[in-house]
Parts: structure tokens; C-alpha cells; sequence
């Protein structure tokens, strides 16, 4: 998911081995920094950011909706 005004970009990388799981990171596109917001989730479906791009919301494959601070 990419912020309303371009400044973050959010992403999940997902591995199976030793068992399936997911991290979600932010990314600042001006400085190029990066963050992990969710680490360990089971999986996810979707993210996307609050229209005033503060907030990001991550749902979960085990049905949780995670809401972080950009």
C-alpha cells in the first residue's frame, strides 16, 4: 500500500520454513528507511493507510486487524 502523498509505502514479506509467517514493513520513500510494524503474523490479507497516511492497518489471515502508526 502506498500513502495518500507518496511519503510511505507499506509491504509484507511472507516465508514457510520453519513455519509460515509474515512481516509487515513501512517504507519512508524520501529517506529510504524502513521499519518493521508486525513480525511473526500468521499471514496477510491486505494493508492499507489512514487517508491522512498516520495510520496503517494490516488484516491478518487469522482475523486480526492490526493498526499502527505510520
Amino acid at each position: 500500500a502506498l500513502s495518500r502523498d507518496g511519503g510511505w509505502l507499506a509491504f509484507a514479506l511472507s516465508r514457510s520454513r520453519p513455519r509460515f509467517e509474515t512481516r509487515v514493513l513501512i517504507w519512508d520513500t524520501a529517506s529510504g528507511a524502513s521499519r518493521v510494524v508486525a513480525e511473526g503474523a500468521p499471514g496477510h490479507l491486505g494493508l492499507a493507510f489512514s487517508p491522512d497516511g498516520r495510520l496503517l492497518a494490516a488484516s491478518l489471515a487469522d482475523g486480526t486487524l492490526l493498526v499502527q502508526e505510520a
